[in-house]
């Protein structure tokens, strides 16, 4: 076989350069895929906020992703304990609120009813409201316990909400809606329905 030549000189037959494979080495933000992920959930689970489903979904992850990477110390550091302190604030200041709340939950179900028959029906109740303060006979409990009790806690009562209520409607930002929910008075018909023990079959057939 004939001789080749290379740059340091003629080489002979059967010998060939040594070459060196090229180096290969991954980049810096594909190792920190858990502190970016705990970094953006937890931003995310701050300003989702006003939609509580979220927050109470993304905060968690936030706040374990960002303690894996400082419990096995992987890189990104820095990201995973914003991703933390984010998260974290989500979840203390959603407990808070919902710790805040806790004497109006039980009653969510009846307000909400009655705040979209509210709605509703504004043509028809802000006009009589703004006029000589009537209320209608669904929203008349809300002068009364449990509720005067729960609203004096904020410092306020039923016609403030009223009067803030009014002023939106006055403004015409209040929304309306196209659906109807079930009344107040049927919802709690229907919790105390299901609340009552059932008469036992044999007891029903004696009878």
């Amino acid at each position: 076989m004939e001789n080749q030549t290379n740059q340091n000189g003629p080489i002979r037959s059967g010998e060939y350069d040594a070459v060196t494979p090229p180096e290969y080495t991954s980049s810096g933000s594909s190792k920190e895929g858990l502190a970016i992920a705990s970094l953006i959930t937890g931003l995310m689970s701050i300003f989702s906020f006003c939609c509580c489903g979220f927050t109470i979904l993304l905060a968690p992850f936030a706040v374990i992703f960002g303690a894996i990477v400082l419990i096995r110390k992987k890189n990104g550091k820095v990201k995973a304990i914003t991703g933390l302190i984010l998260g974290s604030l989500s979840l203390i200041t959603f407990g808070s609120l919902l710790f805040s709340m806790r004497d109006i939950l039980p009653y969510s179900d009846i307000i909400t009813a009655d705040f979209v028959q509210l709605i509703s029906e504004q043509d028809e109740v802000f006009p009589k409201y703004e006029e000589d303060g009537t209320l209608p006979d669904y929203l008349q409990k809300y002068t009364d316990a449990p509720y005067t009790e729960m609203m004096a806690k904020y410092d306020g009562d039923f016609y403030d909400v009223m009067d803030m209520l009014l002023e939106s409607y006055k403004a015409g930002t209040l929304p309306r809606y196209n659906f109807v929910l079930p009344s107040s008075e049927a919802v709690s018909e229907a919790a105390v329905s299901a609340a009552e023990p059932e008469e036992p079959a044999e007891t029903a057939a004696a009878a």
